[in-house]
């Protein structure tokens, strides 16, 4: 079967192949203060840290620095179940991570997933500070421009949608 007729699933990076929130906890926990724990994340970073708009950008530029995202841990298993599926379906990347990462996350899938995705696409959902409730925003129109026919992600909303 060729790469063309596959069916496509696309899937998420955080918290699905990479465990970005264990990793804001503890960065958070560290770095900031607090007794942070995975049952208090949220990606609702204000809600999250319980700071204004303002103190949000500032620590997600903290988190977005070079070499960050590279330091994320890959979830256990994730690999062995990407190689089967890849043998029926074609799997590409969608993501709600910032523009400025995109060099960095390509060469972290490089390098703990080679050979599996035929694309990374970044939806930059959170570039824009100004825009309100980003949180909200969904991948759904993003993945039907893209013709996918699965999802397989962390956000219910994105899968739902």
């Amino acid at each position: 079967m060729n790469q063309r007729s596959k069916s496509i699933i696309a899937v998420d990076i955080d918290d699905v192949l990479a465990a970005e929130a264990e990793f804001v906890v503890a960065y958070t926990n560290e770095h900031w203060g607090g007794s942070y724990t995975m049952e208090d994340y949220t990606e609702a970073w204000n809600l999250f840290w319980g700071v204004d708009v303002d103190e949000v950008e500032r620590r997600a530029e903290i988190l977005h620095r070079p070499g960050i995202v590279s330091q994320y841990r890959v979830m256990p298993g994730s690999r062995d179940v990407l190689e089967r599926l890849k043998e029926t379906y074609e799997l590409i990347v969608v993501t709600s991570r910032r523009q400025r990462v995109e060099q960095e996350t390509q060469q972290w899938l490089d390098k703990r997933f080679p050979d599996i995705f035929s694309k990374l696409i970044l939806t930059g959902f959170w570039d824009d500070p100004s825009i309100e409730d980003r949180h909200l925003l969904s991948k759904g129109s993003l993945l039907n421009d893209h013709r996918v026919a699965y999802v397989i992600d962390d956000q219910q909303k994105h899968c739902i949608s």
